[in-house]
């Protein structure tokens, strides 16, 4: 991984409420230190313009060592560039054969595109389902895109703007390996194409109240 510079690197203390703490710019080293009080929880949120922003927990309770003066608290927070139109898989996640709805599994998954979502409210996803080459073509669209808009119904039932989702589904069209119609593969090529994805469709997209 490579250190990122000049990020915003902001701290708040979970009490009745979070509380802001301060903040600093990470060094060239990618670091940014805080003095933190004994037995405290805290969030650690970092952003810098062109990457998705990131927040981790840390927690000074527990963290006794008599023989220091002082204990050491590392968090390490990755962040990842923001790509227009790059399409990105979301692992496990699954739905039963022939079938659009998502199995409760796929659900805790989504749950950390929801977070992603949360940090960065200026960016608006497409959702894309893909299908393996068995079956027709047009069944397999069909059956993608029902899976892709089943998605974008479970964001938007745990209270993602509808504005800032789109469904598609690209069927057998965009396969991830040899695996095309006519070409006989094993079960783990074919669960290869069979997979779903997020893009970034706009960064600044602006959810705008009209009357």
């Amino acid at each position: 991984f490579k250190q990122v510079e000049g990020a915003e690197v902001e701290l708040k203390k979970y009490s009745l409420a979070l509380q802001p703490v301060g903040s600093k710019k990470s060094d060239k080293n990618g670091l940014a230190k805080f003095e933190l009080e004994a037995e405290s929880d805290y969030l650690i949120i970092a952003n810098k313009e062109g990457y998705f922003k990131k927040s981790s927990n840390a927690t000074t309770k527990g963290k006794k060592d008599e023989t220091k003066v002082n204990i050491l608290v590392q968090v390490k927070i990755i962040l990842e560039k923001i790509y227009e139109e790059k399409e990105i898989t979301i692992p496990n996640i699954y739905y039963d054969y022939d079938k659009t709805n998502l199995r409760p599994e796929s659900e805790i998954i989504l749950d950390t595109l929801i977070q992603l979502l949360a940090d960065n409210p200026t960016i608006k996803l497409e959702i894309g389902s893909h299908t393996d080459s068995r079956g027709s073509n047009d069944y397999n669209e069909k059956l993608s895109q029902g899976r892709a808009e089943s998605v974008v119904r479970y964001l938007i039932s745990k209270g993602v703007n509808l504005k800032r989702l789109s469904a598609k589904g690209y069927g057998e069209s965009k396969p991830v390996n040899k695996c095309a119609d006519g070409v006989k593969c094993t079960e783990e090529e074919y669960q290869e194409n069979r997979r779903t994805t997020f893009k970034v469709l706009a960064e600044k997209f602006i959810i705008e109240s009209v009357t």
